[in-house]
């Protein structure tokens, strides 16, 4: 009988060390996910400096942010066409090196386009008409 009482205790360890596991590789992932993006900082500029009127909550742009388009977790397309936008694009433009598409056409962007526009190499389409 004790045989089988170290036994069941041993079992009930391991599935109590499984448990405890399991919640903190949830906890820590789940922190992992809702922690800023480089790509996510840099948009939530461009929206200050620009005056952008769009949905963006959270620190993921892929996860559904308005005028937003992702592949693989990065940002590929930013659409703020018609968004009543105001000023210069800021200099964090630069950051979304991913981006292949930038519309801020129909706005009133102004000045002059930051240099860092240079390190965005994948850039296929860049819409600035009024």
């Amino acid at each position: 009988m004790a045989n089988h009482l170290s036994a069941d205790l041993k079992t009930l360890d391991r599935a109590w060390g499984f448990i405890i596991s399991s919640a903190l590789l949830s906890i820590i992932v789940g922190s992992n996910l809702s922690q800023a993006t480089p790509e996510g900082d840099a948009l939530h500029i461009i929206k200050e400096v620009l005056h952008a009127e769009v949905n963006w909550t959270g620190n993921d742009p892929c996860q559904a942010w308005e005028g937003v388009s992702c592949s693989l977790n990065h940002v590929i397309g930013l659409n703020l066409s018609m968004k009543r936008l105001h000023g210069t694009l800021a200099a964090e433009i630069g950051q979304l090196s991913f981006l292949k598409s930038l519309d801020i056409s129909n706005n009133l962007v102004e000045g002059n386009i930051p240099i860092e526009i240079a390190n965005l190499t994948n850039l296929q389409i860049l819409n600035s008409q009024h």
